[in-house]
């Protein structure tokens, strides 16, 4: 039972992932950080051994209208 509660929760987690771009390096960290800019959340981080890492979360700026 607890495996099938975490697998449902695995699913559920990537479906609510709305996508993005991420990169590995500052030239491509800039081209995400500029795509970024209207449409998502930045973030960037370096990774233990030294390596840059950024990420950019797209926001659903035209979600779904709900259904009656």
């Amino acid at each position: 039972m607890k495996n099938l509660i975490l697998l449902i929760v695995i699913i559920l987690a990537g479906c609510a992932h709305k996508g993005g771009d991420s990169g590995v390096n500052p030239q491509q960290c800039k081209a995400v950080q500029k795509s970024c800019t209207f449409s998502g959340v930045y973030d960037e981080w370096v990774r233990e051994n030294g390596t840059m890492m950024c990420s950019c979360q797209r926001i659903n700026q035209n979600p779904e209208p709900n259904q009656k």
